[in-house]
């Protein structure tokens, strides 16, 4: 964990991927809420102070993302247009094989940029820390494993 802005309270936490085929998995961690991040980018959503949610269960919930992300139940999916990424898709094991759960956001004008570029390419990143936590074998899913179980 390192502090951010200068002494502020502001930290970014961050769990470097199982190896070179894993992700980073963290979050940064503001007064005023906290921003998860996979692989360096941010997901494009937050828990933060407008929720209705507890800070317990805003710990709870983000806990959760940390472990399943962490276990070989989640997996990274990343395009590379000439080598820079162009996109992020969030995946997580189900009976059925890989479902995609979340999409990182990337800016308009990086797509836009790379949009000519050629050479594609996909990458999968999974990290492989944790044990499963149950998606493949169906005792659980992404959804409830991160959001739905700790609210109530």
């Amino acid at each position: 964990m390192r502090e951010l802005d200068g002494g502020r309270g502001e930290y970014e936490l961050c769990v470097p991927g199982s190896d070179s085929g894993g992700f980073d998995v963290g979050a940064e961690i503001r007064t005023y809420g906290i921003y998860p991040l996979l692989g360096g980018c941010q997901l494009g959503w937050s828990w933060d102070v407008v929720s209705d949610l507890s800070i317990e269960q805003i710990c709870t919930q983000f806990l959760s993302l940390v472990r399943a992300t962490l276990s070989e139940d989640c997996r990274l999916r990343r395009t590379l247009l000439a080598g820079e990424v162009y996109d992020f898709v969030i995946e997580a094991a189900s009976p059925h094989g890989w479902q995609i759960v979340d999409s990182l956001p990337l800016g308009l004008i990086r797509r836009w940029r790379l949009r000519k570029r050629q050479y594609a390419t996909e990458q999968m990143l999974q990290n492989r820390l944790l044990p499963p936590v149950g998606f493949a074998e169906g005792r659980d899913t992404w959804d409830n494993f991160v959001f739905r179980r700790h609210v109530g």
